[in-house]
């Protein structure tokens, strides 16, 4: 099957997916330690909404792709979705490059989560990535995304015995694992699809000239 074929198949299921989860998540309330850990064990600096993201190494390449290439690739993969977190494609490709995970990984929970920012929990601010259960508040998404990547990439003690050295894949089973109630059984699989797609989206001239 193509890749485009593929991702027609896949852009209906995966965003009623994405709704059905924010759903579950926000109505029961998960709670594991890999998934939700405490607020008070999560060491966070406070920042105003408009947390500053800088791009931190136009010389680094990673998949091929310069960093404002990534950045570019990642804002058009969302708003071709009409998503709001197209306005983060900084956040995410900078401060993965900042923790050393894969640059696609948390978009991917992004999309999954709350269908790009689109359906966040309600019950906590800036809340659209599945991280405290909608127990945690964030002063941005941005700073969100920054704290999530942070913990993936196993740079807090209280959590890195859940998600330091591991693969992408690995990392998705900790974050979300399999024996959670309410969790779909094909949410990694639909992860690390999303991450693909992400890799092969096209980079439009507007979006690239956009990125800083």
């Amino acid at each position: 099957m193509s890749i485009q074929t593929n991702k027609a198949f896949m852009r209906p299921a995966i965003l009623a997916l994405g709704t059905m989860l924010t759903l579950i998540i926000g109505g029961v309330g998960i709670t594991t330690q890999a998934l939700a850990p405490e607020s008070n064990v999560i060491t966070r600096m406070q920042h105003t909404d408009t947390e500053q993201v800088d791009v931190i190494d136009e010389t680094g390449i990673v998949d091929g792709l310069t960093q404002k290439q990534r950045i570019a690739k990642v804002r058009e993969y969302f708003a071709s979705y009409d998503m709001p977190a197209a306005n983060h494609a900084e956040a995410f490709v900078t401060y993965a490059d900042t923790y050393d995970i894969d640059w696609t990984l948390v978009p991917a929970i992004a999309f999954l989560e709350s269908t790009g920012f689109k359906n966040s929990c309600t019950t906590a601010s800036y809340s659209g990535l599945g991280w405290g259960s909608c127990k945690i508040n964030f002063s941005s998404y941005d700073e969100s995304i920054r704290i999530v990547s942070m913990n993936l990439g196993g740079h807090n003690p209280n959590t890195e015995h859940y998600y330091e050295g591991k693969t992408p894949k690995e990392i998705l089973h900790s974050y979300n694992p399999k024996y959670v109630q309410g969790i779909s059984t094909n949410y990694h699989g639909n992860a690390l699809a999303i991450m693909d797609e992400i890799k092969v989206h096209p980079a439009s001239a507007t979006q690239l000239a956009y990125s800083k």
